[in-house]
């Protein structure tokens, strides 16, 4: 070390910092600040910073070496970057449960709407057969409709009235109104238990009308016959009584003529003088 020379009112002392890469064998007491009365500072003391940095083989437990602070105020300083991370964690789990629930209630939406809008179509159909058959006898089509999750209102019902009424007093018609009715409820191609109750219905209707047309035919039948036998008998009673008014005119000629050669003999006779052979009856008989 450097001869340090002094002077009155004043003292050097080494800075310091000249001692920073000291490496002591042995504990190395505390090194305290030393005022310095240097003439670059008016006289007045200048104590340096308290500076430790020498390496001590006996650092006390709990301290850390590299930046000299005690392990538990690390270790709170490193929770709440632990905690941070947790919670962003949590998030995004949660965050990534409730993507995946979204997707399956999107995904059971998207299969109730294609079963909503297939059995529209299917209803709409089963409906439609009903009315383009049954004509004038088939009503026009209601409908059951449920709201899907897209808002929209599917029909999942239906029904068409059909009339089912005999024609009264006209078996013929009835019978032809009966056979439409039943390929009117038949005519959907998966008939419902009601569309074979009124085919069923219709069918049995379609029979009574056939009973009565054979019926009526059949007194119709008897009808004519009874009809036609009594021309035949009109037809034979003139002959019967031209033939007898043939034979009555006949006779009656035949008398007229009998009469007349009678009358021819009478005058013969009288002409001749023969009264004896007049007969007194004469008179009385042309009388």
């Amino acid at each position: 070390m450097s001869p340090v020379s002094e002077t009155a009112g004043s003292a050097s002392f080494p800075p310091v910092e000249a001692v920073v890469n000291t490496v002591a064998s042995r504990e190395t007491p505390d090194q305290r600040p030393q005022p310095d009365f240097s003439p670059e500072n008016n006289g007045l003391a200048n104590v340096a910073p308290y500076s430790n940095s020498s390496s001590v083989s006996n650092t006390p437990t709990g301290v850390d070496t590299q930046n000299n602070r005690p392990s538990d105020e690390q270790s709170a300083e490193q929770k709440p970057a632990e905690q941070s991370d947790q919670v962003q964690n949590e998030a995004d789990q949660k965050r990534s449960q409730q993507e995946q629930q979204q997707q399956k209630q999107q995904q059971q939406d998207l299969d109730i709407i294609r079963e909503l809008t297939l059995r529209d179509s299917e209803v709409r159909a089963h409906e439609q057969a009903h009315s383009a058959v049954g004509g004038k006898y088939a009503g026009s089509a209601n409908f059951t409709y449920q709201r899907g999750p897209d808002g929209v209102n599917y029909a999942v019902g239906g029904e068409v009235s059909i009339d089912v009424s005999v024609i009264e007093g006209n078996p013929q018609a009835t019978l032809e109104k009966m056979l439409l009715v039943q390929r009117a409820a038949l005519a959907p191609a998966e008939p419902s238990s009601q569309d074979r109750q009124v085919a069923a219905l219709a069918s049995q209707q379609a029979n009574q009308a056939r009973a009565e047309i054979i019926r009526d035919s059949q007194v119709d039948s008897g009808s004519s016959q009874e009809s036609e036998q009594e021309n035949v008998n009109n037809d034979i009673e003139p002959v019967v009584n031209t033939s007898a008014e043939t034979i009555s005119n006949r006779d009656a000629a035949q008398a007229f003529n009998d009469r007349m050669a009678k009358i021819n003999e009478i005058l013969l006779a009288v002409s001749q003088n023969q009264l004896s052979k007049v007969s007194g009856q004469l008179l009385d008989d042309v009388v």
